[in-house]
């Protein structure tokens, strides 16, 4: 039986006639390395991202924000910081505010009147009206209103009893706005014009009948 041939040898002239034909060695592996050009690549990046013109954008803003200078996000975080303190400031002063005047509030209700400092209160309207001090007008006429509740025993006048107390005990819708006329006006906070006194004087005349204004 005779020797198979070597199905497997490499026949060097076959190979250097299909090289000359066609470079399939240099065209499958190539001799050398292969290299990119990083500019190319660049370009070809940019021109994929300019096809979609929300993600350009939005990388634009990105690529933007991370070019800004650290100072300028320093001073974004100062103002911002800034305007967190002038805020929590101001409502500290609201509610300072607030309770400043909660509080002058309940001192003149809490606060006693004297019916008697004065020994002829007729007599002091009479001057304030003439002089025009409103302000007097009506403090008066709250201390007249007073006088004459007591005289009728329609209350009970006592140096420590405050404006609260004579209105709980009188209960007439009229004291109660001449008692809050005579308290807007008892420290001069609130300057009375002469309608003011006209109208405490219409509230005295009804809470001496005894009856609605």
């Amino acid at each position: 039986m005779g020797t198979l041939a070597d199905t497997l040898t490499l026949s060097k002239s076959l190979i250097r006639e299909m090289r000359d034909d066609y470079d399939y060695v240099d065209g499958l592996v190539p001799d050398k390395k292969l290299t990119v050009d990083s500019t190319a690549l660049r370009e070809w990046l940019a021109d994929d991202l300019s096809s979609d013109d929300e993600g350009n954008l939005l990388g634009n803003f990105f690529q933007w924000l991370g070019q800004l200078p650290p100072a300028f996000w320093y001073s974004l975080i100062a103002l911002a910081l800034l305007l967190c303190l002038l805020w929590v400031i101001r409502i500290i002063i609201k509610g300072k505010v607030r309770k400043k005047k909660a509080e002058i509030v309940d001192e003149e209700e809490e606060a006693p009147v004297d019916i008697y400092a004065v020994d002829r209160p007729q007599d002091e309207l009479d001057r304030a009206v003439a002089a025009k001090d409103w302000d007097q007008a009506v403090r008066m006429t709250y201390i007249l209103t007073l006088r004459h509740l007591h005289e009728t025993g329609r209350i009970q006048w006592l140096p420590n009893k405050t404006p609260m107390d004579f209105v709980s005990a009188v209960g007439t819708a009229p004291f109660l706005r001449l008692t809050n006329a005579f308290l807007r006006v008892r420290f001069g906070r609130y300057p009375a014009a002469e309608q003011d006194w006209r109208e405490a004087e219409a509230w005295r005349q009804a809470t001496e009948k005894g009856g609605e204004a």
